[in-house]
């Protein structure tokens, strides 16, 4: 009796398994030329996250190229999600930064990109509100510090359901 118990959760654990090696925002293998745009941003750090909202990587040929950022219906008492990265470089470069928002329901109240020098001072940024999609661009700055940190902030409704991509990151 016991053996025919596991054996029905045999299945479930296959399907568990492959949703995890996958991904649930997976598109195509690796070699493919539908490969959705943008660099590999898994190496970037989260420095907030709504306890209440759940964050996907979405995985395209064998890179994070973006995350999906879900937050059930209901009223929530955070609703702040950011990611950042400290890059390299030299006084005087020019830098850029861009990111693209898609949303499926609700707006987002804001979405703001910004690069800042190394003492966190922040030297360019773009932002929408609301932001339900399309694309910010900080474009040609010239870096007061040797390196920058880029960073995405998107701000979502109080209340509410809402799914928003934060995908094709760009620009350095």
């Amino acid at each position: 009796m016991r053996m025919a118990t596991n054996m029905r959760k045999i299945p479930a654990l296959i399907l568990l398994s492959l949703i995890l090696l996958l991904g649930p925002a997976c598109d195509l293998p690796g070699g493919s030329s539908d490969c959705l745009p943008g660099r590999d941003v898994a190496d970037w750090t989260f420095t907030e996250r709504s306890p209440e909202s759940v964050t996907v990587p979405v995985l395209s040929c064998g890179k994070t190229v973006g995350w999906d950022v879900l937050i059930p219906a209901g009223d929530h008492a955070s609703v702040i999600w950011g990611v950042e990265r400290d890059f390299g470089g030299l006084v005087g470069d020019k830098v850029s930064f861009s990111v693209e928002l898609d949303s499926t329901g609700l707006a987002a109240e804001s979405l703001r990109a910004t690069i800042e020098d190394k003492d966190r001072t922040e030297f360019g940024f773009a932002v929408a509100k609301p932001a339900l999609r399309g694309r910010l661009d900080v474009v040609n700055r010239v870096s007061p510090t040797a390196g920058v940190i880029r960073s995405v902030r998107l701000s979502m409704p109080a209340a509410g359901e809402g799914k928003w991509r934060i995908s094709n990151l760009g620009g350095w």
